[in-house]
């Protein structure tokens, strides 16, 4: 996968070049689906630049459920999100969700983190 460069705001700042808008959350994955699968699946929509499928600790041959698709342009990834309810993989629903930045969920799970915490008596 190739460096992302900074792409310059009109405003005069940088923000990371486009990939908020490129990135889906994809869930309800068969477990037993592979990066092909999806890549064959979803490279109808776009050209893609990574698939990232989450792996089972315990068995390599499984997957978690849930990945990510990441496109060269947000365009691709709309298209996706355009037709949410008709993605199905080996015979399955999967649902797909625009992500946001990293840094900016981090910074959420920190928050909810916080607010979780319960008083001490």
């Amino acid at each position: 996968m190739r460096a992302l460069e900074p792409v310059k705001k009109e405003g005069g700042g940088s923000a990371p070049n486009s990939i908020s808008g490129s990135r889906l959350f994809v869930g309800g994955i068969p477990i037993h689906a592979t990066r092909k699968e999806l890549f064959e699946y979803f490279s109808v929509f776009g050209p893609l630049k990574s698939i990232n499928l989450s792996r089972s600790d315990t068995d390599p041959g499984v997957n978690k459920g849930f990945g990510f698709v990441i496109f060269d342009q947000p365009e691709y990834a709309q298209a996706v999100l355009a037709h949410r309810s008709h993605h199905v993989i080996r015979s399955k629903v999967v649902n797909s969700t625009a992500r946001r930045p990293t840094s900016r969920r981090l910074q959420g799970r920190q928050f909810a983190a916080v607010s979780q915490k319960r008083p001490e008596p």
